[in-house]
């Protein structure tokens, strides 16, 4: 079931966490705030050399954050590879509603279908210079089998989840990411900073979206 955030835009419960997937605040200003904004434009002004980009997100759910770095490098000539891992994807997934709740992008329908109706484990092209490869797996059995340039952790919180925001998985998030590549998140809590900066990476505290004072920037330097 739907449910509609402050912004128009639509969000889902998980309702064996009883969690939202995206802030109530603003499930679209989120999204663009932490990860598009504050992330791949941080990243592309500050590296202004990159030759392609490798994005790795924890968890797909919706799609959102995929469906804006679409649109996002999609008058870019760089090209990206993001990787998507999700260990319980959602089972149907009505994409036409969920894209008319934010009219700016209802253009963008049949990529975001393509995202949704994408085989899992495979890669597949939804254009010249954007390629998204979809896992179903679990976070902490998995192996990264390349370096990315940019994480986007978009776990459940560490009240719900605690597992995924430990010092184990910083250190593996560390591992795959590039020298100078950064991870992104909305959370802040003190003890997944400490537990970031234990496994190597210096943080940066940030003006987070509505709804939230802070959100944490991470780079491996």
């Amino acid at each position: 079931m739907f449910i509609q955030t402050k912004d128009g835009s639509y969000t889902l419960i998980n309702k064996d966490l009883n969690v939202y997937y995206h802030s109530i605040h603003g499930a679209l200003q989120e999204s663009l705030h932490v990860f598009i904004h504050s992330g791949i434009e941080y990243y592309l002004s500050k590296y202004k050399d990159v030759s392609q980009l490798d994005i790795f997100e924890m968890g797909f759910g919706s799609g959102l954050n995929c469906l804006l770095s679409y649109s996002y490098m999609e008058n870019k000539t760089i090209p990206l590879r993001y990787v998507s891992i999700e260990k319980n994807p959602l089972i149907s997934f009505d994409t036409s509603t969920f894209i008319h709740s934010i009219s700016k992008y209802i253009k963008y329908e049949p990529i975001l279908n393509q995202m949704h109706t994408a085989a899992w484990n495979e890669s597949i092209r939804l254009n010249p210079l954007f390629e998204l490869h979809k896992i179903n797996n679990d976070i902490i059995i998995y192996q990264p089998e390349q370096l990315f340039d940019i994480i986007f952790f978009d776990a459940f919180a560490p009240s719900v989840q605690a597992e995924l925001w430990n010092l184990e998985m910083m250190k593996k998030m560390y591992d795959c990411l590039k020298l100078n590549g950064i991870l992104l998140t909305y959370c802040a809590q003190g003890q997944f900073k400490r537990n970031l900066k234990a496994a190597g990476f210096t943080i940066e505290s940030i003006p987070g979206p509505p709804g939230k004072r802070e959100m944490t920037r991470a780079h491996k330097l």
